[in-house]
């Protein structure tokens, strides 16, 4: 049991890691860092929000499609560019948990 649980673990990780980059990379930290800035939600608070949508199958896939076509989104203009791939990713990253 213990091999299955570090097999998990392990695998998860770098995930959780490659979204916290993903996010960085597209500067999503700007607005929804700890010092979130013009009112938006914090990465936290964002996570604490959809994770009632953790185990759901294609959760994050139709929040990140969600996120680049709500109407709240059309001014925001880093939401629209991203590829519903790394939407997804990141979405994914928040209903999980957010993780340095």
């Amino acid at each position: 049991m213990a091999v299955v649980f570090f097999v998990i673990s392990a695998s998860s990780a770098p995930a959780a890691s490659a979204s916290a980059a993903l996010a960085l990379e597209h500067g999503c930290f700007s607005c929804h860092g700890e010092l979130s800035r013009g009112g938006s939600p914090t990465f936290a608070q964002l996570s604490r929000h959809l994770a009632k949508y953790k185990g759901q199958t294609g959760a994050a896939a139709r929040k990140g499609e969600k996120l680049k076509t709500d109407d709240e989104s059309q001014d925001i203009t880093p939401h629209r560019m991203l590829s519903s791939e790394k939407a997804t990713l990141l979405l994914q990253w928040l209903i999980d948990g957010v993780a340095p």
